[in-house]
């Protein structure tokens, strides 16, 4: 078993969206506010529902063993570790750091299309496919990919000027994820 998940995690890592050229830039090109706000407010749907893939795949975990390990990594999105801010709170944050009154418009907030479908088929992904089909969507499927994605972009986010409470969201992830 270990031998698969050591495959899996290095096909996690390879994968072309966890090394895309606009990650890759951040890490390098001088970026502004400005457009870490756009990105920001791109990826900022995707943080607000992970919590919910999550619960969804908690009510259908075959054992209470699994049960128990999605309720901890759910206690982790809601707050313990962050001083009880979740996920979602710390990345709105993040966006008013950056220009941004999404996070102020709650359910008003527009999502853009890649982000509605990546969302959408997620919630598929949980609710329809196999259990662990959902599990490895959500939990290597993401946990494994954000550490290598975030760590392109927070040198991009330093170089912009935001502080560490502001990025907190992002270096958070990158020693809670591993």
């Amino acid at each position: 078993m270990s031998t698969f998940l050591e495959q899996l995690r290095s096909d996690v890592e390879r994968h072309a969206g966890v090394n895309h050229l606009f990650l890759q830039r951040c890490a390098t090109s001088p970026f502004s506010r400005e457009d870490y706000r756009v990105f920001g407010e791109n990826h900022y749907p995707l943080v607000c529902v992970f919590t919910n893939y999550l619960e969804r795949l908690l009510l259908r975990a075959p054992s209470s063993e699994a049960k128990l390990w999605l309720a901890k990594v759910l206690v982790d999105e809601y707050g313990e570790g962050s001083e009880g801010e979740d996920h979602a709170t710390l990345y709105g944050h993040f966006l008013r750091a950056a220009g941004s009154s999404m996070p102020d418009r709650g359910a008003r907030a527009i999502v853009p299309e890649p982000a509605a479908e990546f969302i959408r088929e997620h919630r598929r992904i949980v609710t329809e496919e196999p259990f662990l089909v959902g599990l490895g969507a959500v939990g290597p499927g993401h946990e494994w990919a954000i550490p290598r994605m975030f760590a392109a972009v927070i040198p991009g986010l330093q170089r912009a000027g935001f502080t560490p409470e502001e990025i907190n969201y992002f270096t958070l992830h990158v020693a809670q994820d591993v």
